[in-house]
């Protein structure tokens, strides 16, 4: 808490605000310990825009797996009629509350997320549902919830797909869903929306979580893809979740062979920080 203190006490710029913000939120993550944002609840309000999305939704980490006072909790910030100027607060609070219920999402959770999702009117409240209905319903291949979420990415909005296209492999994790694949693939080359492409990028990846030699068709495709570089870049965030901790001593090899030969740098990036999570544990 005194390290919090001395970088709340140096900070003077919204990003450092920001990142200290989220420290504090997975420094406590699941210990209900929300005293830093109680005692500094003057420092916190400056927060602005996506800054006060973020802030609300590290509530999500502080009280993650103590669902029954979810509501309670987040009561003073969850949608009441019309939201907050553009809803960041709303949008933060949605997301905060799947990050409660993470893997563990009922139905009623994910029914309140889905009606959220389909009555929200501002992009960073639709933002904040997508993420709080993809992290509640992470790895249940729910059918209802994938498809209210492709249809969100559908609407081309490059908000809400960011976080629509990031939702669909959280709910389907480790599925090797071979339809979910085809569609998220396609939508990278359809859509003219960065944030969507990288939102998809990382949705794919989720896909193959798990699944190591059996996601090496995928990953041989994507690899393929000389003229687009956001599906190279899949390629090799895929390696990293199918492959996560495995330790494979042959996957990193092809990875540090992506650093070297490939020309997009954001392709390197990704390879340099695939080989950590293939090392991890």
């Amino acid at each position: 808490m005194l390290i919090l203190k001395n970088i709340k006490d140096s900070v003077r710029m919204a990003c450092t605000h920001n990142g200290t913000v989220i420290t504090n939120g997975l420094m406590h993550i699941g210990t209900t310990c929300d005293d830093f944002l109680r005692d500094n609840l003057e420092w916190i309000s400056k927060a602005t825009n996506w800054n006060k999305f973020n802030a609300v939704a590290t509530l999500g980490l502080i009280h993650r797996g103590h669902e029954a006072n979810a509501m309670k909790v987040l009561d003073p910030y969850l949608p009441k009629g019309e939201p907050d100027q553009y809803g960041y607060k709303e949008g933060g609070s949605l997301y905060a509350y799947g990050l409660i219920h993470a893997n563990h999402g009922s139905a009623n959770v994910i029914e309140y997320l889905q009606k959220q999702l389909a009555s929200a009117t501002t992009a960073s409240v639709r933002h904040g549902a997508c993420l709080g209905l993809g992290v509640a319903a992470l790895g249940t291949h729910n059918e209802s919830a994938y498809s209210q979420l492709r249809e969100t990415l559908y609407q081309d909005d490059a908000v809400v797909g960011e976080a629509a296209g990031t939702a669909m492999g959280l709910v389907m994790a480790g599925s090797r869903d071979a339809t979910a694949f085809r569609e998220m693939v396609q939508y990278i080359s359809d859509t003219a929306h960065d944030k969507i492409q990288r939102g998809l990028r990382t949705g794919l990846s989720l896909l193959a979580y798990g699944r190591m030699e059996e996601a090496e068709p995928w990953v041989n495709e994507l690899l393929e893809a000389k003229s687009n570089a956001v599906l190279r870049q899949t390629a090799v965030c895929m390696l990293a979740m199918a492959y996560a901790g495995s330790g494979k001593a042959d996957v990193v090899r092809r990875l540090l062979a992506k650093v070297a030969a490939d020309p997009n740098q954001d392709v390197k990036r990704f390879a340099v920080i695939a080989v950590g999570f293939v090392l991890s544990k």
